[in-house]
């Protein structure tokens, strides 16, 4: 969602519920899944691995979630695909597929495999951390 900004471009970016707004084609690999566990709604395809595993959150597992809608943006599939299972599984265990974007520039595969850390201690602390990064990013490409 955009909201008009006093600062530079004019708007700022709001993240909202990513369940309100439906593709009009869905992603390559994402059937209409949704997972009830704990409190837990939604599709494990953009989880955390701490909201699979019903741990504590904080804003580090949004920054997990935006990894994986971000990647999935660039390659208009989802990190991990399977049966349910398999997908919280990769979520959990497997690295992030960063070969897929590897033809990308070197801060934009940077920042991805950052977001998609499985340790939310490895993800940025908090959103200006991140915002520096993305500006950085953006900068040099």
């Amino acid at each position: 969602m955009l909201v008009p900004s006093d600062e530079p471009p004019g708007f700022q970016v709001k993240l909202i519920d990513f369940g309100l707004a439906k593709p009009e084609k869905p992603f390559a690999g994402v059937g209409s899944l949704t997972l009830t566990q704990s409190g837990f709604v939604g599709t494990p395809h953009f989880a955390s691995p701490e909201q699979l595993n019903d741990m504590g959150l904080d804003g580090r597992s949004d920054f997990y979630s935006l990894g994986a809608t971000l990647f999935c943006m660039l390659t208009g599939r989802v990190p991990f695909e399977g049966a349910m299972a398999q997908v919280i599984d990769q979520h959990l265990n497997k690295p992030p597929p960063l070969d897929k974007i590897q033809h990308l520039p070197k801060c934009v595969i940077e920042l991805v495999g950052k977001l998609l850390q499985k340790q939310p201690n490895q993800r940025p602390r908090d959103a200006s951390i991140l915002y520096q990064e993305i500006t950085s990013c953006i900068e040099n490409i």
